[in-house]
């Protein structure tokens, strides 16, 4: 093997390694983070204050810390395998971690392809869904106590929306109570910019004391501004994976070619 020939191995090496090092420490610190959920969850949602925050059920909380600690581990010892794996230029870790890469690969291809093929039965399924909690469970009341109005009332006031396609939606709603007070709802108080003073809003709502957008309007705009974040981030990832693999390859490469130069 000539000095140049070393010089390109080292330097292939050494990029592995300063690549998969913070991978590593990425996921020891978010499987230390999903422990810390798991152990003390409201000690977590009290220093996030995630608890103040009503879109937040706290009863999913610790089931996403064991997926938080599952996932952090798995990235965690990805990284700790590319790092062993160049270190000692072991053929069958070099292997195994190309083959790991390509299998991420594909299925980041697979699930996107997937969410592009089956985004229309994904929609009209949420739509359902939401559709009957509504008629089933929505109460139409501003500090209600049942989960899903809990919920549904804080996306609403979050996002500037009412309903999931517009404020009919609530006309199926067999839980609401429309009269309040002598006051006849034509939408419910969480459809008001003002809440605290939703009488005059409720029962006759206009566009600037009410809002007008539904919800699943408002999410497609929320995820349009995020788009080209996500689009970057991805294509980011699949970038730095692609070139993981090319180098671990040509390492492969390269400790076969000496191998064979060795035995001539």
């Amino acid at each position: 093997m000539t000095l140049e020939e070393g010089g390109r191995r080292t330097c292939i090496k050494v990029t592995i390694i300063l690549v998969n090092i913070p991978v590593a420490l990425f996921g020891l610190v978010a499987a230390g983070l999903g422990i810390w959920i798991a152990l003390d969850d409201p000690s977590f949602m009290h220093f996030t204050h995630l608890d103040e925050i009503e879109l937040f059920d706290t009863s999913y909380v610790k089931t996403g810390s064991y997926i938080i600690v599952a996932g952090g581990f798995g990235v965690a010892l990805f990284g700790i395998l590319g790092i062993v794996a160049a270190a000692t230029e072991s053929m069958i870790l070099l292997a195994a971690y190309t083959m790991l890469i390509a299998l991420a690969m594909a299925v980041e291809v697979a699930a996107t392809v997937l969410g592009v093929v089956f985004k229309h039965t994904v929609e009209s399924t949420m739509e359902k869904a939401i559709g009957r909690s509504i008629k089933e469970e929505f109460d139409g009341v501003a500090d209600s106590e049942n989960i899903f109005t809990i919920h549904f009332n804080a996306v609403q006031q979050k996002l500037q929306c009412c309903g999931f396609n517009n404020s009919a939606d609530f006309s199926t709603a067999t839980k609401w109570n429309t009269t309040v007070n002598n006051v006849t709802q034509q939408i419910p108080p969480a459809c008001c910019k003002n809440m605290t003073l939703s009488d005059q809003c409720v029962a006759n709502p206009t566009p600037v004391n009410s809002y007008t957008m539904g919800c699943k309007e408002a999410l497609a705009d929320l995820f349009e501004r995020y788009f080209s974040v996500i689009i970057g981030v991805a294509a980011t990832l699949v970038f730095c994976q692609l070139v993981m693999m090319i180098l671990s390859f040509l390492m492969m490469c390269t400790k076969v070619e000496n191998s064979y130069n060795f035995k001539e």
